[in-house]
């Protein structure tokens, strides 16, 4: 089911809720994503439009995808799957970890003829146990949505459950945001 956030299917949100949070650093890509890169060079290539128009087909598209990809790919750690810990590849197997499975729902969501420009991936924190992830975010008109390994629902930025580390640019290169500014919440106490 998508948020209620999603509205109608008007371009002219007066407050779209893209990712507006304040840019420490740029830096080039992460050595696990350029060895991916010279394996898959055109899984790279962030080609097209890097907004594109919010729809309901594109959050049911976005939806579809992210359920599809998530039943479909077994979560294993690549220490289990490659003896390394971290290798950055297509799930083709059908297993792999965040980063193969936000790669896996970028290359379905071109196939299905979307920018890929607009298909970013972003490094975030659980705001609860600070685990660190990766997720796919697509950038609209309306706003910054996450596809995530960990629920099929497809959410804005601002209402998912992280913390945005980084993010990956048009360009290919990432920008890495204030951290000062994240929130964390409390956990429940396990003690009587």
């Amino acid at each position: 089911v998508l948020c209620s956030a999603a509205g109608a299917a008007d371009d002219r949100d007066p407050n779209p809720r893209s990712i507006d949070l304040p840019i420490v650093a740029t830096t080039d890509r992460y050595p696990p994503y350029v060895d991916f890169c010279r394996r898959r060079p055109a899984q790279c290539q962030l080609q097209g439009a890097p907004v594109i128009p919010h729809s309901q087909r594109l959050l049911a598209d976005l939806e579809q995808v992210s359920a599809e990809v998530n039943r479909t790919i077994r979560f294993v750690l690549d220490s289990e799957a490659y003896s390394v810990e971290d290798f950055w590849t297509l799930p083709d197997r059908g297993y792999g970890d965040c980063e193969d499975i936000a790669l896996a729902k970028r290359a379905q969501l071109v196939a299905r003829g979307y920018p890929s420009a607009s298909l970013r991936l972003a490094f975030v924190f659980n705001r609860k146990d600070l685990s660190a992830h990766c997720i796919l975010t697509v950038e609209t008109t309306r706003g910054t949505w996450v596809l995530d390994s960990y629920a099929d629902a497809v959410l804005l930025w601002s209402d998912s459950p992280y913390n945005f580390e980084a993010r990956e640019r048009p360009d290919g290169r990432w920008d890495r945001f204030d951290q000062s500014l994240w929130r964390y919440e409390a956990t429940p106490s396990s003690g009587p």
